[in-house]
């Protein structure tokens, strides 16, 4: 039995039912034989709403040790999901109008940039109007959930955590909406 057995049961308390019933529904376990019950179960759950307050945490560095652990579970579960070969996959999100000269410094054309934690993104762009940023991401480990997903008409696709890129064009559809090019370099 390994220190991580159980873990996300206990982290996901009531809700492990739920994610594992649709792990297994889905097909995402017979389809990924190498994932435990515990991952398959934590990759839904990172699909799902109810993963908000983790996913917000996670990227501003503020996890919990047992949540340090969920999220080490999570990343090498991503590396056990099929390759993702769509292309381009973009990440939408929704940046303070107060924010933006920092994310435009941040991400200037050229620059090397690292995404130190898991990523979702979309394969299909019908999903672009949803924040007034776009990162348009040509990658190269991006790993398939979509049809695992609990939102599977989002063509979900997971970059794992430290993917590295290199900022191409940004392009600025008025003063509060940016679309932002990346390309994985490995």
């Amino acid at each position: 039995m390994t220190q991580d057995e159980g873990l996300a049961k206990t982290y996901l308390g009531d809700a492990y039912a739920a994610h594992a019933a649709h792990a297994r529904k889905t097909g995402l376990l017979q389809d990924c034989p190498a994932l435990s019950i515990d991952q398959a179960t934590l990759l839904v759950w990172r699909t799902a709403d109810t993963s908000r307050d983790f996913r917000i945490r996670s990227h501003a560095g503020q996890l919990t040790k047992s949540e340090l652990r969920i999220s080490r579970m999570l990343d090498v579960a991503v590396d056990l999901l099929p390759r993702s070969i769509a292309q381009p996959i973009d990440r939408v999100v929704s940046v303070p109008v107060d924010e933006m000269p920092g994310l435009q410094r941040e991400y200037r054309m050229g620059r090397m940039v690292v995404w130190e934690t898991l990523r979702s993104c979309s394969s299909s762009a019908a999903f672009r109007g949803r924040g007034n940023v776009a990162f348009i991401v040509t990658h190269r480990s991006g790993r398939v959930i979509g049809p695992y997903s609990w939102h599977p008409e989002e063509d979900e696709v997971l970059l794992p955590a430290g993917c590295r890129f290199r900022v191409g064009p940004t392009v600025e559809a008025d003063l509060q909406r940016f679309e932002i090019s990346l390309e994985e370099i490995l």
